[in-house]
């Protein structure tokens, strides 16, 4: 029985070049060597299944390489290359930091990084999983990172940069590491098939892709797992089955019955995904995504953003091009969002089944503005109450119409106004919204603003109308506007106007018809202003009213000049009384701070 080698190792990369996805790395490291300015501590960061161990052994197989290429890879024939292969250099040691994480076994290698290598250049470190040192641990390997010898060369691995320590971070070239793309993933398997003699489908080795989530080992051990369940056959069929991943064809099947409006057969598919054993959120989590290949499927610039190939790729063009948009993306936010919602749900079955029937009720409700629209449309126009027809295009410019006829013609525009703009939808689903005449209503307001007159407002009194309506005032005086205010301050139950304001700080008349209020404290009154004028107008039979606020300065030099220290109070009582300066001085009297 011929011996069996997984193809993560089989195929693991020996140079630079053969490394899958990690480009900018892979030059960085093959410039530094071509310019011999090499680090003496590496970190290699990135997710699982990238590369970073591979390209530590490549790097470290290089450098210790006694005749490297022009293009300064390792030639891997020599002793030093040949031993590395084999697993028995002494010059590079791997280390499993998640079982050698105590300080011990950081002093045991601190303890071989003092002897030089006995062949070859350098000797090198290989620690993977760094992040799980203890912090002694990492204390204890500061001093020997930072300063090593010229002869020694360490290569740090993780895939948890946050957990490292700053002091450690700052002392290495740190390398990110990216997941691989899909299209990388699904040329190295397609390599890996025709060097192996198997047989595949393009879809099927996508969906492998799609389900590594960008490690490249993953893939590669679930297509070792593929090929031994199809006998060197892989096709998307059995790759879904295998790795409980719904087929595609029920989601077109779902979109081609929400684009009717189908609701039975909607639920009908549902169940059939039921019994074969997928859960509800996998089901909303692959329709939301479905939804968003067709959005980016709609257009060319947008293309590039499908990870599919093949048949499938073309069903996506197919079916974006007979869904309008605007369906999807009112499809994908019901379906993101009820996935959000499915962990809270009691009965998750009868949730995923709304969530189908509001997407489906969208048909209808498109269907429903469609056809009232073109009722519409068909109906003539109508002339309206003075006799007009209601548009009027022959280009003469509209006799000057009165405020009256201009409100009636208003009020009979917003009767026949619809309510709400519609969308236009495609002609294979729905039928096309027509236009509703927007431009035409927009001339017949322009011809209307330019015939309109200026009006006069309220806030802004002209002398004619207050000569013409405001009565006497000669009667209101001050002692009779004084009762007005108490009046109103007693009735209001604002005790802020009762017993803030009296003659003294507040100064009441009124000239014409404007209400003059003169205090030195304005906020209390422009609260209520409101109040206070409507209060005013009543009493006074004025209607329009206006009332105008003057701030004053205080006149009370007591409050500003008052006394606060004892020696203030001294000065003051002296120039009230200027006997008690000849008292204090018979007296001998002096003040006591």
């Amino acid at each position: 029985m011929e011996k069996f080698i997984v193809s993560a190792r089989k195929y693991r990369p020996a140079r630079f070049d053969e490394v899958v996805g990690q480009q900018s790395v892979t030059v960085t490291l093959k410039n530094a060597i071509r310019q011999k300015k090499l680090a003496h501590a590496f970190l290699f960061c990135g997710p699982r299944g990238v590369g970073k161990t591979t390209c530590a052994r490549i790097l470290a197989k290089t450098i210790n390489c006694e005749n490297p290429t022009e293009d300064f890879e390792a030639c891997g024939k020599c002793s030093s290359c040949i031993s590395l292969s084999e697993n028995s250099s002494l010059n590079i040691f791997e280390m499993d930091a998640a079982s050698n994480s105590h300080v011990e076994d950081i002093r045991n290698l601190i303890e071989q990084v003092r002897y030089a290598p006995q062949n070859g250049r350098y000797k090198i470190y290989i620690i993977d999983e760094i992040h799980m040192l203890s912090s002694s641990a990492f204390n204890a390997f500061l001093k020997t990172l930072e300063e090593p010898p010229a002869y020694t060369k360490f290569i740090l691995a993780t895939t948890e940069k946050h957990k490292i320590l700053p002091t450690i971070l700052s002392r290495c070239q740190i390398f990110d590491f990216n997941r691989i793309s899909i299209d990388d993933i699904v040329q190295h398997l397609e390599e890996i098939c025709q060097k192996e003699e198997i047989e595949y489908e393009a879809d099927a080795l996508h969906l492998i892709a799609q389900k590594a989530d960008g490690g490249l080992r993953d893939a590669l051990s679930i297509f070792d797992r593929m090929a031994s369940f199809g006998d060197r056959n892989i096709n998307f069929k059995q790759v879904a089955e295998n790795l409980n991943i719904l087929d595609h064809e029920f989601y077109f099947n779902i979109t081609e019955h929400l684009a009717e409006g189908d609701t039975s057969e909607l639920l009908l598919i549902y169940s059939d995904i039921l019994k074969k054993g997928f859960e509800g959120d996998l089901f909303l989590n692959g329709l939301t995504e479905h939804f968003r290949n067709l959005l980016v499927a709609g257009t060319d610039k947008t293309l590039s953003l499908l990870q599919t190939a093949g048949k499938l790729k073309e069903r996506y063009i197919q079916q974006s091009g007979q869904v309008h948009p605007a369906f999807l993306l009112n499809w994908a936010n019901l379906a993101n969002k009820a996935e959000f919602e499915y962990r809270d749900s009691k009965n998750k079955r009868l949730h995923v089944e709304l969530a189908l029937l509001k997407m489906a009720s969208l048909h209808s409700m498109f269907s429903i503005t469609a056809d009232s629209t073109d009722t519409m449309q068909k109906k003539k126009p109508e002339t309206d109450n003075l006799g007009e027809t209601k548009n009027d295009y022959s280009g003469k410019e509209p006799e000057p119409k009165s405020v009256k006829e201009e409100d009636n013609t208003q009020s009979y525009e917003n009767k026949n106004k619809p309510e709400k703009e519609t969308v236009h939808i495609r002609k294979d689903k729905i039928n096309e919204l027509k236009s509703i005449g927007i431009d035409k209503i927009k001339d017949y307001k322009n011809e209307e603003n330019q015939s309109e007159e200026p009006k006069t407002t309220l806030s802004e009194p002209a002398e004619s109308l207050s000569q013409n309506e405001t009565p006497a005032t000669k009667d209101l005086t001050a002692d009779k506007l004084w009762e007005i205010w108490k009046q109103m301050a007693e009735s209001s139950n604002k005790p802020s106007l009762s017993n803030t304001y009296n003659r003294e700080n507040l100064s009441i008349s009124i000239d014409d018809s404007k209400l003059i209020l003169e205090t030195a404290t304005e906020n209390t009154i422009k609260s209520n202003e409101d109040y206070i004028i409507k209060a005013f107008r009543k009493e006074t039979q004025i209607d329009n009213l206006v009332m105008i606020i003057k701030k004053i300065e205080k006149t009370s030099t007591f409050a500003e000049n008052k006394p606060f220290t004892n020696e203030d109070k001294l000065h003051f009582f002296i120039q009230k009384k200027p006997e008690m300066k000849l008292l204090m001085e018979k007296l001998n009297l002096r003040l006591e701070y």
